[in-house]
């Protein structure tokens, strides 16, 4: 009985041709992650969401690595200057880049929060951060007409929800803060402080 003998593997031994390519791609790999590694460069994403209107400090931002290549010039990426207050111009979600034009110094951005009394109930896709309208009608006179209402004021942030215990709520008679811009303060003051039925809708292109 003869002995068997072991061979050299040869270039034609397809063990030995994915072993070389294996080889290779781990080798192609570790250059890569290099390269890559030394692209990489801090932004900010919002630690939590950040509503329009919104003051925003430093804390409400966290630093992250990434690789934005050309558009890193678009996203905030140093801290926030301490001697400035910063406003929100746009709401930014939780975990999203911070873009450079969504916060400017609070005297350049004249918005105001106010709290409204809801009389009706709060459409269902009504959140922190949504656009609503302000629409107010007088209260229905003893004789039971239904007096038409009016628009009195457009493009409204949500700011906050009435809480409770299951969360946010949606139901009616409850107050809700919004950020409203300047020139529409005066009229939604008006409307809160007459005896006015106060409705806020919410726009087709935040329904759910």
């Amino acid at each position: 009985m003869s002995a068997t003998r072991l061979r050299r593997p040869t270039v034609k031994d397809p063990r030995l041709v994915v072993g070389i390519l294996l080889v290779a791609l781990s080798v192609w790999l570790g250059v890569w992650a290099v390269d890559n590694a030394k692209d990489l460069s801090v932004a900010y994403v919002a630690a939590q969401p950040i509503v329009a209107g919104q003051a925003v400090t430093q804390e409400h931002l966290r630093p992250v690595e990434v690789n934005l290549a050309a558009q890193g010039s678009q996203y905030v990426s140093v801290p926030l200057d301490a001697d400035h207050n910063y406003i929100a111009t746009t709401t930014v979600g939780e975990g999203q880049f911070v873009p450079i034009g969504s916060l400017v110094h609070d005297q350049a951005y004249a918005t105001r929060v106010i709290a409204i009394s809801t009389s009706t109930v709060l459409p269902r896709n009504v959140t922190v951060g949504a656009t609503v309208e302000l629409w107010a009608a007088p209260r229905v006179a003893a004789s039971g007409d239904a007096p038409a209402p009016t628009l009195v004021a457009t493009d409204l942030v949500v700011a906050q929800l009435p809480a409770t215990d299951q969360g946010f709520s949606a139901s009616s008679g409850q107050t809700v803060h919004v950020v409203v811009p300047a020139e529409q303060v005066s009229d939604v003051v008006a409307a809160s402080m007459g005896d006015m039925t106060l409705s806020l809708l919410s726009y087709p292109k935040d329904e759910s």
